[in-house]
């Protein structure tokens, strides 16, 4: 996530192709939710697979618990890393405090932003286990570990995880898949996808606009 150089080279987002280059070299992009491709392209030379528990510029995509389980066994049965880009899909937006626990999966790093900070910049890299491996200062930049934008992102953890938060998230989650399942019925008949208050509906050429007028 993000524009840095290492993020928009591991992204495979065409966007970036021509107007930053040269893109550091080193990754391999593969279709979502189709394990043997992954498995296809992960070699000797593969030093962790990096993703997100739900595709959401892609469309609000989430990753199946076929999938998602059958990453995490490949990344320890050959010992690399699992990554998973959470700043969009964690600090409670898909019913729980990160996505990965919908799925029962445990990432060894986790990144983290958006919804951390509460509407102030912030983001966070955690690391579990030996990819925690990083001393004071060795990764560091002019506004990391700003006080004021630490406290905000306490405070928000402080709020997410005060009792019956999260599970006023998944009512309300549920409550807005209902509603736009009726929308879709009615007037999208498209596919509609998510999880906790993150929903996609697709719709058809010719239903967008009566979609956004029912939606008013």
């Amino acid at each position: 996530h993000g524009r840095s150089f290492g993020a928009m080279s591991a992204s495979g987002c065409g966007t970036f192709d021509n107007r930053f280059e040269p893109q550091l070299p080193g990754f391999i992009n593969v279709p979502f939710n189709d394990l043997p491709a992954l498995h296809a392209a992960v070699d000797a030379q593969t030093v962790a697979i990096m993703l997100e528990p739900v595709q959401s510029d892609a469309g609000v995509i989430p990753a199946t618990g076929h999938y998602l389980k059958g990453v995490e066994r490949l990344c320890r049965e050959l010992g690399i890393l699992l990554i998973l880009d959470e700043v969009q899909t964690g600090m409670g937006r898909c019913g729980t405090l990160l996505a990965e626990q919908n799925y029962g999966v445990r990432a060894d790093i986790v990144t983290l932003g958006k919804g951390l900070g509460g509407g102030v910049p912030l983001a966070a890299l955690l690391a579990r286990g030996k990819a925690c491996c990083l001393e004071p200062g060795e990764l560091g930049g002019t506004h990391h570990g700003n006080a004021l934008m630490t406290a905000a992102g306490g405070a928000v953890l402080e709020t997410l995880l005060e009792k019956g938060f999260l599970q006023q998230v998944r009512d309300t989650g549920h409550y807005l898949r209902e509603g736009l399942a009726r929308l879709a019925s009615r007037y999208a008949q498209g596919e509609l996808r998510g999880q906790g208050m993150f929903w996609g509906l697709t719709l058809s050429d010719d239903s967008a606009q009566a979609v956004v007028k029912a939606a008013l």
